[in-house]
């Protein structure tokens, strides 16, 4: 016997596993539900988030959402645009709207379901999924289920490069 098996309990172990089997059955919430925006951050701290980082911003003479983009951009340089899973190509479209990106966005279709009803929202949900990436992927992750069912691989040539 190894010495990492003298270690382990086996049993807290498989506790473990069956818990997190059972994180995403159908008596919880699913995998795909809990990545959109109802999900991921109640609506009035959202609103309040907004109204915080819209005074933020303003306090320094920028627009909100130029300010927004540029800590995102300054984020991917870092960390990745991995990390902000299937909320990505909605913020690549409000990168590219204010002049950070310049290749259109993969799919249309995740961008219209991932986004808010404002820009700045859009980004804080982008930012607040980022943080739940960091806590529950290991970095790199690139698969995402759209559905229960379907997974979604996210790739953007242009970030790859």
């Amino acid at each position: 016997m190894s010495a990492i098996y003298r270690f382990i309990n086996i049993e807290s172990l498989k506790e473990g596993i069956l818990a997190y089997r059972n994180k995403f059955t159908k008596n919880t919430m699913s995998a795909f539900e809990y990545y959109l925006p109802e999900s991921l951050i109640k609506k009035s701290s959202l609103n309040q988030q907004e109204k915080m980082v819209t005074t933020t911003w303003e306090n320094k003479g920028i627009d909100p959402v130029k300010g927004a983009c540029g800590t995102i951009m300054e984020n991917v340089k870092i960390s990745g645009y991995l990390q902000y899973g299937l909320y990505w190509c909605a913020v690549k479209k409000i990168l590219l709207k204010n002049g950070f990106l310049q290749n259109d966005i993969d799919d249309e279709r995740i961008a219209n379901i991932y986004k808010s009803d404002s820009d700045l929202k859009t980004l804080i949900l982008a930012y607040a999924f980022a943080d739940y990436y960091k806590r529950n992927w290991l970095r790199g992750t690139r698969d995402f289920y759209i559905n229960d069912t379907d997974k979604y691989v996210l790739f953007d040539e242009e970030m790859e490069l």
